[in-house]
């Protein structure tokens, strides 16, 4: 785990300030750790003037990632007092621990304990890491999903394959084949959720699904270096943002220029098509 320290940058950062946020913490996702993701670290550490993020704060703020902790089970336990403990609701405790017997929890026994809230984000840069924190907390929390790996990366770190059910027919869904495609792993993961959530008092499903929610994992890493890269010189040379918009600008106006490029193709075709005769040129099709 990477350590952090006030006026650090990037996806890290961003990866703190989720965890704070669901902590119950007011910070905003910016990725810059300033003086209020500052006080946001002491308040849940109970610690004044320490605002290093190491190891052992990380290990305090995981859960908030993966979301879900473990709780050994103490005398006079059940699974309702267990989720008021640790503000969720009991059915969230009751489907992440199938085989145990509500009335009857042994002592010095685990128990998984699912967090109340969303596990998959959308407001946040995707890696291999966070995919793979995301994907066991998913687990943890509907341990009727299959978890396995189809390879892994030029890097070294696992690609990912989802299961769900075990019906005939197997429909399959692939995520992230292309670093610019990075946007898809959050967007199939939100869909394993939302389908683990809609059917988590069904022991199997009627068909099954397999999803590989991150393909290209080194070119997305490129990516995610790369706006890190950018997210820093922007900071340390704000005077050449106003370059960047006239840039943006100008790529905009391109964009437009193509668009009525395609008004003026559809009505050439639509001529040519009613006169019988070919289109000077031929047709293209451009993807920006």
């Amino acid at each position: 785990m990477k350590e952090l320290y006030p006026g650090d940058q990037g996806i890290w950062v961003q990866y703190l300030q989720l965890a704070l946020q669901r902590a119950g913490q007011q910070v905003m996702l910016d990725g810059i750790f300033g003086p209020k993701t500052c006080a946001a670290v002491e308040k849940v550490m109970g610690s004044s003037g320490k605002c290093a993020v190491k190891e052992a704060q990380w290990n305090r703020l995981l859960p908030f990632l993966r979301g879900y902790i473990t709780h050994e089970v103490k005398a006079g336990d059940t699974f309702f007092s267990i989720a008021k403990m640790y503000d969720t609701t009991m059915e969230r405790v009751m489907h992440a621990n199938p085989g145990t017997d509500a009335g009857a929890l042994q002592i010095g026994s685990t128990v998984v304990v699912p967090l109340n809230f969303p596990l998959v984000s959308g407001e946040v840069p995707y890696t291999s890491l966070l995919t793979g924190w995301i994907i066991e907390g998913l687990q943890a929390r509907y341990p009727y999903l299959q978890v396995g790996t189809i390879g892994r990366s030029v890097m070294g770190t696992p690609l990912w394959s989802l299961q769900l059910g075990n019906g005939p027919v197997e429909v399959g869904y692939n995520a992230s084949f292309h670093a610019n495609e990075s946007i898809t792993t959050p967007v199939l993961l939100k869909f394993a959720e939302r389908l683990l959530e809609a059917y988590a008092d069904i022991e199997t499903f009627k068909n099954q699904q397999d999803t590989k929610p991150m393909v290209d994992q080194q070119n997305i890493q490129v990516q995610v270096d790369h706006r890190e890269d950018v997210l820093h010189h922007q900071v340390i040379h704000p005077e050449e943002n106003e370059q960047l918009d006239n840039h943006t600008d100008a790529r905009e106006e391109g964009k437009n220029k193509y668009k009525k490029q395609g008004s003026v193709r559809k009505k050439t075709n639509k001529e040519t098509k009613r006169t019988g005769g070919n289109p000077v040129g031929g047709s293209f099709d451009m993807k920006i």
